[in-house]
């Protein structure tokens, strides 16, 4: 499983907690994690402990994303911001 997000906004005060929770259970579930952008991106790479991977753009992510989840793999793209969102 690969999932592709830059993780979720407008939570407002939670925000960061479930981000961090998003990609803990991520890791643990066995997946990958790649991050897209920034808004999110220190809130999911402390709940990955360190393992995801960081895009600038989506198209990026994508990319990487078919490689590593071959011909029989799950991508999940969660949440699909433009790029250039804060």
């Amino acid at each position: 499983m690969v999932v592709v997000t830059p993780g979720m906004v407008e939570l407002g005060p939670v925000q960061f907690e479930r981000n961090s929770q998003l990609a803990q259970s991520v890791i643990k579930a066995g997946g990958t994690l790649l991050i897209v952008g920034r808004t999110n991106r220190k809130a999911l790479l402390k709940g990955a402990g360190g393992k995801a991977e960081v895009f600038d753009t989506r198209g990026d992510a994508v990319t990487h994303a078919l490689r590593a989840a071959g011909d029989q793999g799950v991508i999940l793209y969660e949440n699909d911001l433009p790029d250039h969102y804060p």
